[in-house]
């Protein structure tokens, strides 16, 4: 069976926290520039093979299927529109082969692709540098034509996002994306109601253009 693996940084934030001691660890000759807007770095031969294969070994028995967000009570669910399964590695422990088929498919014809290499790693930032939500960052993975596909995916918020700054008044009334407006108008604060408004427990990103709060 042919797989390979890749690792993903989704950098909410401007910059890093180091937690690396060894400031060599990081070789910049090795980062391509793939895209300003949005800011999006390639990191050739970030990981080892024995590294990849080691992450590989960690989770391949522990996999489950990947579930959303139900909209009304925020528990996770199955559904059609994710494919994938995964899990999550704890801190203290401590396979991307590759694929067989060199071509692309069809949904990486359209802009920005990055053809996977065992061991790259793939920097994107989802938030402009003043902080604000950049759209363009919005991505998806192509399906695999054969063979395995295996990621590791490191997120780095800006903030903790199990907490969130409100105004006077107890409620954050704002919009968190520029196409918030858009969003609602076209019905997505009933449909999306989790991601727009939110629950009871986590506030939602396009309260504002919802009119489910006051400034």
């Amino acid at each position: 069976m042919n797989r390979y693996c890749a690792v993903l940084f989704a950098f909410a934030a401007i910059r890093v926290l180091s937690a690396v001691a060894d400031h060599s660890f990081i070789d910049p000759s090795r980062v391509i520039q793939l895209s300003w807007r949005p800011r999006a770095f390639l990191y050739k031969g970030f990981l080892s093979y024995e590294e990849c294969e080691h992450l590989v070994a960690l989770a391949k028995d522990k996999l489950e299927k990947s579930m959303v967000a139900d909209n009304e009570s925020g528990e996770s669910m199955m559904s059609e529109v994710r494919t994938s399964s995964g899990m999550f590695l704890e801190k203290r422990q401590g396979k991307l082969s590759q694929l067989k088929d060199d071509s692309w498919s069809d949904c990486a014809k359209n802009g920005y692709a990055v053809k996977p290499e065992k061991g790259d790693a793939l920097l994107f930032f989802s938030l402009h540098p003043n902080a604000t939500t950049d759209p363009k960052s919005l991505h998806g993975g192509c399906p695999v034509i054969e063979g395995e596909k295996w990621s590791a995916t490191k997120w780095i918020h800006v903030a903790s996002f199990e907490s969130q700054e409100v105004n006077g008044s107890g409620t954050a009334c704002e919009d968190a994306n520029v196409l918030c407006p858009k969003w609602a108008a076209v019905g997505e604060c009933t449909k999306n109601h989790l991601y727009m408004v939110g629950s009871k427990d986590s506030l939602g990103f396009c309260r504002k253009s919802c009119n489910v709060c006051t400034l």
